[in-house]
């Protein structure tokens, strides 16, 4: 391999790269209304190109990632990068659900495969393991800003111009990144290796039936069935998926251990998997990102909906998170450089946690939106950090050869974390809407049981965290007398409340769990941790 660059410029290619990725989705989250209308569908139509597109991208990291590894990780982002700025372009034109899910969903799903898993790896080529550290964590960092800063983004281009253009910024991104991809350097190639299709297959099956039975669990119940959800029985379809896809995916990893014993390639090696290094980083991966997600869930219902925020305002309230995670991603480790590895970890994810206590406990249905900043300095205090270690433990658990792989699996749980970290908060919050509203229309004055029994029907099946401005339009239209009004609004209110926080303590006990995989994490410092040799490829 050529002399490592380790260079600034590089180091901000890889960042941008990644921000491209993750603002691709919380970009248009204020704006599936607009985008919906333009391309002829419903909002409907836009959350299942969403959901292909989320299908897409995680069920392929593996295979990019060995992509890299067969042809080069610089030649594969570079194909990433054109199949992903194609997509762009495509999306920008599309006119009807059909050519956006061809663009969005499918060309920048594949893309993004291509993409992820090889910025990993372009990170352990570029960089010495000493400086390994800061560049996992801004890159990371990259990607947490894109995710904060996209719906701030996407409702001032949506507002002003179209959300078309920013799939046209897109392009022009991605192209800037490569034009300069001569700049990185990489690895050696596996020349002598083809690519597994069979295992391929398994583990694309595997790893589509669970993140979809994690995004559609919330919707369709995670035991019994909901009305109109696929069932089996009166259980729900989503927890067989789950279970499926994680013994379709075992016998995956059985599937390549027999290929390898036979001397045939594999997709992944499974030997990566008796490193407790890579296991435990992977873990931490997960319980972080569903951390992240199922937080960024929360907080827009709470500050557009609760507060009556707009997507700007909303923005503005998250800027102490986006200062405090660049400032611990790209400064932390200077100032943490003696600690190793695990207790920096455990000061990251004690943060997160500390930060989503203090908002649930803050929140209340006369709640400012000001309580979220001191939360929002804690966690992105513990994403900054977290985003230091994790990369460069997870990475250096294999050989260089190997970090194309690594990353595919690295995305892929990242994925998984994100998938099952909105899917537990969103089923929290309706479990408690429900509750709380079924419980408070009894409040409600002037109500027969007949009446009472057919609001109550209606609302717990059609239960969605409303405004009060929207609320009170919908009461206006009713014969309700104006104390039924009140009422329905403080209890619209409560409930609202109850639920938000509701899923905050789901969370809080997401990351009381990664407490615990923290604590597995090495006791060494980042830059000493050597990748072990006995790993054949």
């Amino acid at each position: 391999m050529a002399k490592r660059s380790g260079s600034s410029f590089v180091l901000a290619l890889l960042a941008a790269s990644m921000f491209l990725m993750a603002l691709d989705a919380s970009v248009m989250n204020v704006s599936i209304a607009n985008v919906a209308h333009d391309v002829n569908t419903n909002i409907h139509g836009i959350q299942i190109a969403l959901t292909t597109y989320t299908l897409i991208m995680a069920s392929l990291m593996i295979a990019g990632g060995k992509v890299g590894s067969l042809i080069g990780r610089r030649r594969t982002m570079s194909i990433g990068l054109v199949v992903y700025a194609s997509g762009s372009g495509l999306t920008a034109l599309s006119h009807s659900l059909p050519v956006l899910m061809l663009g969005w969903s499918f060309l920048e799903g594949v893309g993004a495969a291509l993409i992820m898993p090889s910025i990993v790896a372009l990170i352990a080529d570029n960089f010495e393991p000493a400086k390994r550290s800061g560049a996992y964590g801004i890159v990371a960092s990259a990607s947490a800003v894109a995710i904060t800063i996209g719906p701030v983004l996407g409702g001032l281009v949506t507002s002003f111009f179209s959300w078309r253009w920013v799939f046209v910024g897109e392009v022009v991104i991605a192209a800037f990144i490569l034009a300069n991809m001569r700049r990185m350097v990489e690895g050696a190639v596996a020349e002598k290796e083809r690519f597994d299709v069979s295992g391929f297959i398994v583990s694309t099956i595997g790893m589509v039936t669970i993140v979809f039975g994690a995004t559609q669990a919330g919707e369709w119940g995670w035991w019994h069935a909901k009305a109109g959800a696929p069932s089996v029985g009166s259980f729900s379809l989503a927890p067989f998926l789950l279970v499926g896809g994680v013994v379709v995916w075992g016998s995956f990893l059985l599937l390549e251990r027999s290929r390898q014993r036979r001397g045939k390639s594999v997709l992944l090696d499974p030997l990566l998997f008796s490193q407790a290094r890579i296991r435990r980083g992977l873990s931490s991966f997960f319980v972080m990102n569903g951390a992240m997600s199922g937080t960024f869930y929360v907080l827009p219902l709470f500050l557009v909906v609760s507060s009556g925020l707009s997507p700007l305002g909303c923005g503005l309230r998250m800027v102490p998170l986006s200062i405090a995670l660049l400032f611990f991603a790209g400064v932390g480790p200077r100032f943490l450089g003696n600690l190793n590895v695990q207790v920096v970890a455990l000061i990251g994810m004690s943060s997160l946690l500390v930060g989503t206590v203090t908002f649930a406990a803050g929140l209340s249905p006369s709640a400012n939106p000001g309580i979220v900043a001191i939360p929002m300095i804690f966690f992105g205090s513990g994403l900054g950090l977290l985003s230091t270690q994790l990369g460069a433990t997870t990475v250096s658990g294999a050989p260089a050869r190997l970090a194309s792989q690594v990353g595919g699996l690295q995305n892929t749980f990242v994925n998984l974390g994100l998938s099952l970290g909105t899917a537990i908060a969103g089923s929290l919050l309706i479990a408690s809407l429900g509750a709380h509203i079924g419980a408070g229309l009894n409040s409600i004055p002037g109500l027969s049981q007949q009446e009472l029994s057919k609001v109550s029907v209606s609302v717990t099946d059609n239960l969605a965290i409303v405004s009060d401005a929207q609320l009170e339009a919908a009461l206006n239209t009713t014969t309700a007398t104006p104390a039924q009004k009140d009422a329905a609004l403080s209890l619209n209110r409560d409930a609202r409340a109850g639920a938000l926080q509701s899923s905050l303590w789901g969370v809080a006990a997401f990351e009381a769990i990664g407490l615990f995989m923290a604590w597995r994490l090495p006791r060494q410092k980042v830059g000493s941790l050597e990748p072990p040799v006995e790993i054949a490829v």
